[in-house]
C-alpha cells in the first residue's frame, strides 16, 4: 500500500496496530519515504506499508477456479440463464426466461447488478468500475526500476491506482475507478 498523503501514513499505523492485535500471521512493514524506492520507482509516494499477506489477483481466473471447485463438489452451475424472479421458501425457486430451477441453496453471483432480484442484498452492493491496461513487455532493467521487489502495489486514493508486473514482464495498471455504475463513453479518454 502506497501513501500520497500524511493521513494515509497515519492509516497505515492504525492498520498495523489493528492487524497485530488480531494475531495477523503475515509480515507487515512500514516503509518510510527515504526507502520508498526499494518498493516502487516513483517520487510520488511518501511512504508505504508492505503486507506480505496481500496482493492482486486475476478476477476471471478466480471466478473460473471457484466455478471448477464448486462443480467438483457437485454444485450445478447455470451460466447464461438470466434470472427474472426468485421465490424464497422451504426451497428456493428461480425463474429464468427459459424455465425454473428449484434448489435447497442458492448462491447469487450477479456482480453489482441485481436489479430487483434481492432488494436487501442489492441495497448493500455498490457498483464500481475500474479499468486496466497492459503495456508491451518491458525491458528487465525497466521492470526492476519500476517495481524492484516485484510487488503488487496500490495507492490509498478514493479513485485508486493499482499495478503489478505480469508473468511475461508487462506492467498491468488499473485505476480510473468510478462508482456510478456506468462505464465512460470513451474509456481511453477517461
Amino acid at each position: 500500500d502506497l501513501a500520497t498523503r500524511q493521513r494515509h501514513l497515519a492509516g497505515f499505523d492504525d492498520d498495523l496496530e489493528h492487524l497485530a492485535s488480531l494475531g495477523y500471521e503475515h509480515e507487515l512493514k512500514l516503509v518510510p519515504r527515504e526507502d520508498i524506492h526499494s518498493v516502487v520507482g516513483s517520487d510520488r509516494y511518501i511512504g508505504g506499508l508492505i503486507d506480505m499477506g496481500s496482493g492482486h489477483l486475476h478476477p476471471l481466473n478466480l471466478a473460473l477456479g471457484e466455478a471448477r471447485a464448486a462443480a467438483s463438489l457437485g454444485v450445478s452451475l447455470f451460466e447464461h440463464s438470466r434470472v427474472t424472479h426468485i421465490d424464497y421458501g422451504k426451497q428456493v425457486e428461480v425463474t429464468t426466461a427459459h424455465g425454473r430451477v428449484t434448489a435447497d441453496y442458492l448462491v447469487i453471483g450477479c456482480n453489482a447488478y441485481l436489479n430487483d432480484l434481492n432488494p436487501d442484498l442489492g441495497g448493500k452492493v455498490l457498483p464500481a468500475g475500474s479499468y486496466i491496461l497492459a503495456t508491451e513487455v518491458l525491458d528487465r532493467r525497466l521492470r526492476q526500476r519500476l517495481l524492484p521487489q516485484n510487488m503488487a502495489v496500490c495507492d490509498q486514493n478514493v479513485a485508486l491506482d493499482y499495478y503489478r508486473l505480469s508473468a511475461d514482464g508487462r506492467l498491468l495498471f488499473g485505476g480510473a475507478c468510478n462508482y456510478s455504475g456506468r462505464d465512460p463513453k470513451d474509456i481511453k479518454a477517461f
